[in-house]
């Protein structure tokens, strides 16, 4: 979603290069052996007895699809292509449509713990309008039904206009051949939310921002230490609302614009009870103009996107090749028979 869900929740974001590096290592070996094995001259070339092949399990997994033309780099998953365009994972063309939606299930890999899947679709408007967009449930099931739920974000890609994203959950393939059935629900766009609010901004004050998000706000103490002024407040919120809407208080003077990280503090009520420092003295926060800025969901779409897939373990990064197999392969041609 937007920059400010991610300070909210302290969600980290996932560190493909750590965690794919395996994947990395993987496609570099299967690459250099398929070149290997085309560079070797013909008439030396023998056909190896299918036992020896699949005693190896997998040497080179030829991709079904041409290469990837989305921009997965731009969401973090280069790495995740990466291993597609190598044959590691496997990649889809799976469509479903709903309320004048198109979603795409465009790939997964997993490597053990995570089973990592490729979502793209049309936003079916405008998305620069927005600043964030969230597929609000997303489930992942099972054919021994055990449902998961999968976590990600989408993020817009201007290139291709589609909103790509990366969804993952606990990975239950294994070695094993399993089928999955893939559910997201209701597509959410966000936008910024700009509130003036006429005040003098001084302690005690009761302020109502005419939204139906977070109707009033009220100021608890304004501070002064090393030049800087300390704010807390407190902002009326529906108690499943837990500040995820960012609600912040925004000061400017002029072109000048004063911004505060927000520290939701511990409440007790439904109320969020909100701390900000900002870097201003008494005279410029007496001086300067009070906003009230929160991100609130400006359209909904609601519908169910539904893929069913079949998932290979074998195809899957786990799924190393035995250095015994690697030495008897290297010193032999492969030849596919027609």
């Amino acid at each position: 979603m937007s920059r400010y869900f991610e300070k909210e929740q302290n969600i980290p974001q996932p560190e493909y290069d750590a965690m794919w590096v395996n994947i990395e290592q993987e496609a570099t070996k299967r690459k250099a052996t398929l070149q290997q094995s085309q560079e070797a001259p013909m008439h030396r070339a023998k056909i190896v007895p299918a036992s020896i092949v699949f005693s190896c399990f997998l040497l080179v997994a030829i991709p079904v699809f041409a290469s990837v033309t989305i921009n997965w780099d731009r969401i973090g998953g280069r790495s995740v292509t990466n291993a597609l365009n190598n044959g590691i994972g496997q990649r889809y063309d799976l469509k479903a449509s709903n309320a004048g939606i198109t979603m795409n299930l465009n790939g997964v890999v997993t490597d053990g713990e995570k089973m990592k899947m490729l979502i793209s679709l049309d936003p079916g408007t405008d998305p620069t309008s927005y600043i964030g967009f969230a597929i609000e449930k997303t489930m992942v099931t099972s054919n021994s039904d055990t449902k998961e739920q999968a976590h990600g974000y989408l993020n817009y890609d201007p290139k291709s206009q589609k909103l790509l994203g990366i969804y993952e959950t606990i990975d239950t393939l294994r070695d094993r051949k399993k089928d999955y059935t893939l559910e997201a629900q209701n597509l959410i766009f966000y936008r910024n939310q700009d509130i003036p609010l006429k005040t003098d901004h001084q302690a005690g004050d009761t302020l109502v921002t005419g939204t139906k998000q977070y109707p009033n706000i009220y100021i608890e103490s304004v501070r002064q230490t090393n030049n800087k002024t300390v704010v807390r407040f407190r902002v009326a919120a529906a108690p499943s609302d837990l500040g995820r809407g960012n609600p912040h208080l925004v000061m400017k003077a002029g072109d000048k614009e004063i911004d505060a990280i927000p520290t939701i503090l511990p409440s007790d009520s439904s109320d969020l009870h909100i701390e900000q420092v900002f870097n201003m003295t008494a005279q410029d926060w007496k001086k300067a103009n009070l906003h009230f800025c929160y991100i609130e969901e400006a359209k909904r779409i609601e519908g169910t996107w539904k893929f069913e897939f079949e998932a290979d373990g074998k195809k899957q990064v786990k799924r190393f090749i035995p250095r015994s197999c690697i030495a008897a392969l290297n010193s032999k041609k492969i030849q596919a028979l027609p």
